[in-house]
């Protein structure tokens, strides 16, 4: 199995308990957290794409630049682009970071948002249209001589990238509903699942499995987000979960989301995120509060508590997490760096020795 931890690169100050505003832009977080995702281990960073971000792709030529051996997995959105330009520039920037290119397609969950854009498909129109714009960004990475390709989405005569991708370029596929499930299993290589609890996702990764994959391609691969609350004890851990619950519900109150918003009201808020949100060490209520950001899933534990839960999630099938924490990427690194991430490298490598040990035996 495949191993990759990879981290999160916002544009701005920001963490789903604290944000600046999003017309804020601070290259210095992009490049500073960037060295110090890569001085702590991870190998890739996850650059976000919306219809009000800044543009993906050339965040990530910046992050590259400022980078020796970190690589990206860049949101992109199908639709907006033609499938074969969007693979000639990505083979390009792959073969100027010598083979660190990645990317990440967005359908878009939002219909609203993806209007801001002029985009009117469908989700279900949408994700038929992506299955194809990454079927046909495969080909021009693999044909040597031009192509035709007539399609529901796009039509080309003499399709071609004369230059290749220095190495292959890993397609991550996000989405939950029916049509995102069968376009990962059909046309991706990494699918990417939100912080859910491990049963749900062991249910996922046996449908997808279900699905029948083009020849070329290889069985798929699974990937999880999960951000990190570490404690000295587990009781120091989940106090920091209420503290951050009264914080959102704080600033929620402040934006006139939570009535008139007084002190029962956030104490109801945090009462009302903490109920049926725990599942084990994961824990998912902050997307409760109504603050308006995607909050992801948490680990919330010791150290030992947080290793036990990520190699119950690498037992089940996962090759990737997306790790972070709630302060900026420079400060998560070090937190995850100094025990967490070595550890967990260590418990993986010492796994798959013993798998392969038996395997041979």
């Amino acid at each position: 199995m495949s191993f990759e931890i990879i981290g999160i690169l916002p544009h701005r100050r920001y963490s789903e308990v604290f944000a600046d505003p999003l017309s804020a832009f601070d290259a210095s977080v992009l490049s500073e957290g960037a060295r110090a995702l890569e001085a702590a281990g991870f190998e890739r960073v996850l650059i976000a794409n919306s219809a009000t971000y800044p543009d993906s792709m050339p965040l990530a030529s910046w992050v590259l630049a400022q980078t020796t051996k970190l690589k990206v997995m860049i949101a992109h959105r199908p639709g907006f682009i033609v499938p074969t330009m969007a693979a000639r520039m990505l083979a390009a920037l792959d073969r100027v970071s010598e083979g660190r290119a990645g990317v990440h397609i967005i359908t878009g969950t939002d219909d609203k948002e993806m209007q801001a854009d002029g985009d009117f498909l469908t989700k279900d129109e949408r994700y038929a249209r992506s299955r194809e714009y990454v079927a046909v960004m495969k080909r021009m990475w693999r044909e040597e001589a031009p192509f035709d390709h007539d399609g529901a989405f796009y039509r080309f005569n003499g399709a071609f990238a004369a230059v290749k991708p220095a190495r292959k370029i890993p397609v991550f596929w996000g989405g939950l509903s029916d049509a995102a499930v069968d376009g990962a299993a059909a046309v991706a290589d990494i699918f990417a699942f939100p912080g859910l609890p491990l049963p749900k996702i062991e249910e996922l990764i046996a449908r997808t499995r279900s699905v029948p994959r083009a020849p070329h391609d290889q069985p798929l691969e699974y990937l999880v987000t999960l951000r990190m609350i570490v404690g000295a004890t587990e009781r120091q851990a989940w106090d920091t979960v209420q503290d951050y619950l009264r914080m959102l519900a704080k600033e929620a109150a402040n934006n006139g989301k939570l009535g008139d918003g007084g002190q029962e009201e956030i104490d109801a808020c945090v009462a009302a995120a903490t109920e049926g949100s725990r599942f084990g060490t994961l824990f998912n209520g902050f997307g409760k509060v109504p603050v308006g950001r995607p909050m992801s899933g948490c680990v919330v534990g010791t150290v030992d508590q947080l290793l036990e839960t990520l190699m119950a999630y690498r037992h089940a099938g996962i090759d990737r997490f997306i790790m972070g924490g709630y302060g900026t990427p420079a400060e998560y690194a070090r937190e995850l760096g100094d025990e967490l991430l070595p550890r967990f490298r260590a418990a993986v490598a010492a796994d798959d020795q013993r798998r392969d040990a038996g395997a041979a035996a």
